[in-house]
């Protein structure tokens, strides 16, 4: 399944899931590729977000041309790396 969504006025945010018997067929490549396409032909921004720990979904990004534009640690747990001072 692949989809954008609106989260912005003219920025697209795409999006992709692959069933596990589909995978490593370059399916996710292709479609994301061709959503990219099409939302450009439309005048819209397209943006892919991934986390930073799905390797799969980063090398489908780099693929079609994304590369990282911001980070964000909104899953990550900082909290056993503070120390009391800083708390």
């Amino acid at each position: 399944m692949a989809g954008a969504c609106d989260p912005w006025a003219m920025i697209r945010q795409l999006g992709i899931t692959v069933l596990p018997e589909y995978r490593r067929y370059g399916l996710a490549t292709y479609l994301i590729n061709c959503m990219t396409w099409e939302l450009l032909q439309r005048g819209y921004v397209p943006t892919y977000d991934v986390d930073a720990c799905n390797l799969a979904s980063q090398r489908v990004a780099y693929r079609v041309g994304y590369y990282p534009a911001w980070i964000t640690d909104r899953h990550c747990d900082f909290k056993s790396y503070e120390t009391p001072q800083n708390r």
